[in-house]
């Protein structure tokens, strides 16, 4: 693939596939990665002569733990489109949006929207409170390598997985700090109480 690339960089043809002549294109390249390439090109496993075709106009941008301003706006767009996807509102509070500020996201924005849209998810009320978010455990699991360092991984898993996960382990620590008063534990998750035993029977949390 990368061979490939490189020929559409230097030469300004493609052939598609099944076609049995090239075509002359002009186009210009947007390129984004998570990786250092410089690095990896040095190491062998991506080509030195495709980086430097890329290396052109280079724009490094900070993690979301370093651009906090940006957090509440990226909230908000995230919650206004998300109420558009389910059919009905979103909304952010003010103690919401400083516990998001808060946080380290070392999954950058794409961690920050998951978070969202997991805690609307599990939440029937229109306003999201930090306590929405607390109820939610994270995707990303820490695990150790061979050298013993701890690296970042994600599971790979369906959102409906996630969900259904988050929320059996949300009522069972409801139902564990509330000593198993379901009313309360409902007044806890923000849900109605008829929502909560549905929810037990279809877990089978009884």
């Amino acid at each position: 693939l990368q061979a490939k690339l490189l020929r559409v960089l230097q030469e300004s043809e493609i052939r598609r596939v099944g076609d049995q002549r090239t075509r002359r294109v002009d186009v210009r390249l947007l390129a984004a990665t998570a990786k250092e390439l410089a690095a990896e090109a040095a190491a062998g496993r991506f080509r030195e002569d495709l980086f430097d075709r890329l290396n052109v106009i280079t724009i490094q941008l900070p993690p979301l733990a370093e651009r906090r301003a940006d957090i509440k706006p990226l909230a908000r767009h995230f919650a206004t489109r998300l109420a558009g996807r389910l059919g009905r509102a979103v909304v952010l509070s003010d103690d919401t949006l400083a516990w998001l500020e808060a946080q380290r996201w070392p999954g950058n924005v794409r961690e920050l929207e998951h978070a969202i849209e997991r805690a609307a998810v599990l939440s029937d009320e229109e306003v999201l409170e930090p306590r929405h978010f607390a109820a939610v455990p994270p995707l990303r699991t820490a695990e150790r390598g061979s050298g013993g360092e701890a690296r970042r991984s994600e599971r790979e898993v369906t959102l409906r997985d996630a969900v259904e996960a988050a929320e059996r382990q949300a009522i069972l620590a409801a139902l564990h700090a509330t000593d198993g008063n379901r009313r309360a534990a409902a007044k806890q998750l923000g849900v109605s109480l008829r929502t909560l035993f549905y929810k037990i029977d279809r877990y089978h949390l009884e």
